[in-house]
């Protein structure tokens, strides 16, 4: 009998150390996606300060540093790149939580994700162009002093957010297919 309590006692040992195991990983886990959260927000508020900095500060400075500015122009242009994909992100799972998990669901999921696509590839061709079209009639007209750098930056933003919509809805496509049996996934997984 002495043994058998004991052999019980060490066995709810064992479970009450796996289980606070469990508890504290998971907590790390929550954390991690409150982390993660918070970090697709702060990726939009900085978006939004970097388009206000374009859009009122860069002129100014391009105004007064011409030369300075243009020399390093290209990394205004690559930290817009990057925010305009960035900032696609959480718009693009924002939508794919609110589609429901139903048969309409799974069906409006392609349609979604068609409209974001052509949408997304659309509005970037037609901001690629406007931008284009706007910094050679200026030139044309004799404009002496154009905020290059600036508005170039303000288009590459924009025209790089439509771009990572169109590129993320094709994970809508993916949810979507995945969902409607179409892609099957066989043999081991690790989860």
């Amino acid at each position: 009998m002495g043994k058998r309590k004991s052999y019980n006692r060490n066995r709810t040992k064992k479970n009450k150390t796996k289980s606070s195991h469990n508890k504290n990983r998971n907590s790390r886990n929550i954390s991690f996606w409150k982390r993660l959260k918070y970090a697709k927000k702060q990726g939009l508020i900085l978006g939004s300060v970097w388009f206000l900095v374009l859009l009122f500060i860069m002129p100014v400075l391009e105004g007064a540093y011409t030369k300075q500015i243009t020399d390093i122009g290209a990394i205004f242009i690559l930290i817009s790149f990057v925010l305009g994909i960035y900032n696609a992100y959480p718009l693009t799972m924002w939508i794919d939580r609110r589609i429901p998990n139903t048969d309409f669901g799974i069906w409006l999921r392609r349609v979604v994700a068609g409209i974001m696509a052509v949408g997304g590839f659309g509005f970037a061709i037609l901001i690629f162009i406007s931008s284009t079209v706007s910094t050679a009639q200026l030139h044309l007209q004799g404009v002496k002093f154009i905020p290059a750098i600036s508005f170039l930056s303000i288009s590459v933003l924009f025209a790089s957010f439509f771009v990572g919509i169109a590129i993320f809805a094709g994970y809508i496509e993916f949810t979507h297919e995945r969902r409607a049996g179409t892609i099957v996934f066989f043999g081991k997984s690790k989860y």
